[in-house]
């Protein structure tokens, strides 16, 4: 079932021939599709096309049908003033803007590989928790671990610039750049953030004051992450409390 998320994908990645045509046999060169719009307007806003003979830099609306301009009342809208090209699956109407200004239209239905929809076919049919995997057999093995190894040097490559920021941080202190990257790492993927914030806020230096004093640690570490209060009738929760201020004053 064709829909305007999927056309959306088909545009942004431009998974299009070498050229297109509009419904009045105009030749489109897609220089860029532009940037998909989340808020009010068009679905794509800074596009770029060679439209017969001639350069276009504007905005794109996506729809399924170009009747669906007509049922959105994108005509009364001046925030459409500005589209160069109605992008659509089936042509069945003319489009104007606010201005009266006829906009070109581009049918996909005729122009999109066939094979791109089949596969989209079956991954929406598919129940699997990863629809693509039964594909992986059909690409060949050295794909695979280019893949593989273009993801790990992408990723060595993301944690040692991270590893740098944190020692740009902490002023090339490795112990406190190693504390604070340990303390982001038992957030895991949810709550990295604020464990790294805590320990920030809360030098090494400092819990290494008390030591010998686990309990004050740890009065230390739930202070700091705003995990201790006054209304907690626990005699532990009150002694934190207690132990966390003196650390801070003393």
């Amino acid at each position: 079932m064709i829909n305007e998320m999927l056309l959306s994908f088909i545009w942004r990645q431009r998974l299009l021939p070498p050229f297109l045509f509009t419904v009045d046999n105009k030749k489109v060169d897609v220089l860029s599709p532009g940037t998909l719009n989340s808020d009010q307007g068009p679905d794509f806003i800074g596009s770029e096309l060679y439209m017969d003979n001639t350069l276009w830099s504007g905005n794109v609306e996506i729809h399924v049908r170009s009747s669906d301009w007509l049922v959105h009342c994108h005509q009364l809208d001046r925030n459409y003033d500005n589209v160069i090209c109605h992008v659509v699956w089936n042509y069945d109407v003319d489009v104007y803007s606010f201005l009266g200004d006829k906009i070109p239209t581009i049918e996909l239905s005729s122009q999109i590989p066939s094979h791109l929809l089949s596969n989209y076919e079956y991954l929406m049919r598919n129940l699997s928790s990863i629809p693509c995997e039964k594909l992986i057999g059909d690409v060949p093995r050295h794909i695979v671990f280019n893949m593989l190894e273009t993801c790990y040097f992408e990723s060595l490559e993301t944690k040692m610039k991270y590893v740098g920021l944190m020692c740009r941080k902490t002023r090339s202190n490795l112990d406190e750049a190693s504390y604070c990257l340990i303390s982001r790492s038992f957030g895991v993927k949810v709550n990295n953030d604020p464990f790294e914030a805590t320990a920030l806020a809360l030098p090494l230096s400092i819990l290494m004051r008390y030591y010998g004093s686990p309990t004050t640690v740890e009065s230390l570490l739930f202070g700091q992450a705003n995990m201790l209060s006054d209304k907690y009738s626990d005699a532990n929760c009150q002694l934190s409390c207690i132990l966390w201020r003196g650390a801070i004053l003393s």
